[in-house]
Order: C-alpha cells, then sequence, then structure tokens
C-alpha cells in the first residue's frame, strides 16, 4: 500500500504535474488524520469499554460488601433479642422475690453476653474506590451519594450500636460488691478455682438476700433491658438502611447476583 502511494506520487512530479500532487498531498494527509482519528476513537471507546466493566465490578464488589453487613446486623439481632430475653427474665424473678438464685445468675449471664460480638462494617471495596483513585467510575451520581451516605450513616449508627452493647458488660464488671453479684458461681463454672487453695462454699456463704441487694439487681436488669431494648431499635434503622442499599446495588450488578 505504501509502494502504491510512492509510485503515484513520483509519477506526479516526474510528469510535472505539482497542483494534482498537492492534491494528491493533501488527500493523503487528510487520510492519514482521519486513520490515527479512527484509532483514537477505537482506542477510547475500548477504554471506556473497560470501565464501565470495571465500574460494574465494583457495583457488584459493593453488593457483596453490604450482604456481609446483612449477615451481621442479623446475628447482632439475634445476640440482642436473646439479651434483651434473659434481661426480662431475671427482672420478673426479681419482682416475685423467690427466684432461685443460680437460675437469676444463668438469665444475668444471657443478658451480658455476646456483647463483644460488635459489628464491623464492610468497606473494602469503598476504600479501594477511594485509595485507587477511581472514584470516578461510578458514573452514575445518585448512587456515589447513596454510597457515601450509607457508609456514613453506617458507621455513626454502629458507633451508637457498639458503644450501648460494651456498656452493658462494663455496668457487669464493674460492680463492686462481686460476691453478691453471683461472680464466686461464675468463676466457679468456668474452673477458675483452685479447690486446694479456695474454698468455694465459704464464699458462696459470704452472699446475703436483702431489699437493698435486690433493688440493685433490678436496676441492673432494667440497664440492660433499656440498652438492649434501644440498641435493637437501631438495628432495625441501619436494617431499613441495609435493604435500600442492596436494592439500588442489585439493579447494577448485573449477571452476577
Amino acid at each position: 500500500m505504501i509502494r502504491f502511494f510512492r509510485r503515484i506520487r513520483q509519477k506526479l512530479l516526474t510528469e510535472n504535474q505539482f497542483s494534482k500532487y498537492l492534491l494528491y498531498a493533501i488527500g493523503e494527509i487528510v487520510l492519514v488524520v482521519i486513520g490515527i482519528l479512527i484509532a483514537l476513537q477505537i482506542n477510547n471507546w475500548y477504554q471506556q469499554h473497560l470501565e464501565r466493566e470495571l465500574e460494574e465490578d465494583y457495583y457488584c464488589q459493593f453488593l457483596e460488601d453490604v450482604n456481609q453487613d446483612l449477615i451481621q446486623l442479623n446475628e447482632q439481632v439475634q445476640y440482642t433479642q436473646d439479651r434483651l430475653h434473659h434481661a426480662n427474665k431475671l427482672l420478673g424473678l426479681l419482682q416475685i422475690g423467690d427466684g432461685d438464685f443460680e437460675e437469676m445468675l444463668e438469665h444475668t449471664k444471657g443478658a451480658v453476653s455476646k456483647t463483644d460480638a460488635i459489628i464491623t462494617p464492610n468497606m473494602n471495596a469503598f476504600e479501594d474506590l477511594k485509595s485507587s483513585g477511581n472514584l470516578r467510575l461510578i458514573t452514575d451520581k445518585n448512587i456515589k451519594k447513596q454510597l457515601t451516605e450509607y457508609y456514613a450513616y453506617e458507621q455513626g449508627l454502629l458507633n451508637v450500636i457498639n458503644s450501648n452493647a460494651i456498656s452493658i458488660t462494663t455496668r457487669f464488671k464493674e460492680k463492686a460488691d462481686r460476691i453478691n453479684n453471683g461472680w464466686v458461681y461464675l468463676i466457679e463454672s468456668q474452673n477458675g478455682f483452685d479447690s486446694t487453695l479456695v474454698s468455694v462454699e465459704k464464699l458462696k456463704a459470704l452472699s446475703v438476700s436483702n431489699e437493698e441487694i435486690t433493688l440493685k439487681h433490678m436496676n441492673d436488669a432494667l440497664a440492660y433491658i433499656a440498652s438492649n431494648s434501644r440498641n435493637l431499635e437501631h438495628l432495625k434503622s441501619l436494617e431499613s438502611n441495609i435493604f435500600l442499599m442492596k436494592a439500588t446495588l442489585e439493579t447494577r450488578c448485573i449477571g452476577k447476583n
């Protein structure tokens, strides 16, 4: 092809047809420019195609993170409901005043259990998007705004939920009167006592039951109920937010969800 065009140029020059040669040269330049523009357009189209594929992949990664958040949330709802149930059982036994101490202790344990199982938001895809500078790939401004608001709302609410959960065990652990708060029975159940050194029965004998101690336990039970019931409200609110984000992402994660 190059030889063909070269022959034409040489023929025109040989025949002194300068005007025709000039037109031909201009035409050749135009063809080259058109070829470059077409190549650039194809390259640009291909680049855009790759970016749209990457954008779709990010939507699927976001969806996976949100699904993991939902799994954590469902577990936390179950833990919170269990703690709330035990706290109510404890308060009920304290109210009737003839509950077995070990039974009340079991419900006390249940009311403060698994508070260390806090929710950690999954932000892998979002953090990767920001750190890599690929935030521009999210072309849908509404989704970009929704994602930003989702993670901000989730993080803020989870801080409150996790703080409330931790406050439950903090209240239990910081009790000065550990004998009457059941610590002897808890340590015994964990095989923490060395029976060659410690008389567990003597420790149990130090436990007393009176109106003042019962009232303290009732205050504790009320605190456990308040923290857990409040957290259930927060978790339900977070659940609604997760489902909205999940529904949006499912429309964009095409063929992979």
